[in-house]
């Protein structure tokens, strides 16, 4: 699974457990599962769908 960095917008698929920082900028708290193509079309039509 693809994580991003919300500071640095670096991308990795980490091995194994996920770290508490980023690996590349070093800051805590910005690392989030980067939504996968399928997933930001899901959104899309559910907003869609709603409004």
């Amino acid at each position: 699974m693809t994580h991003i960095c919300s500071n640095c917008n670096y991308k990795f698929e980490p091995k194994g457990k996920v770290p508490n920082k980023c690996p590349y900028c070093d800051k805590e708290g910005t690392l989030s599962k980067s939504k996968s193509m399928q997933e930001w079309i899901d959104e899309v039509s559910d907003e869609m769908k709603e409004g």
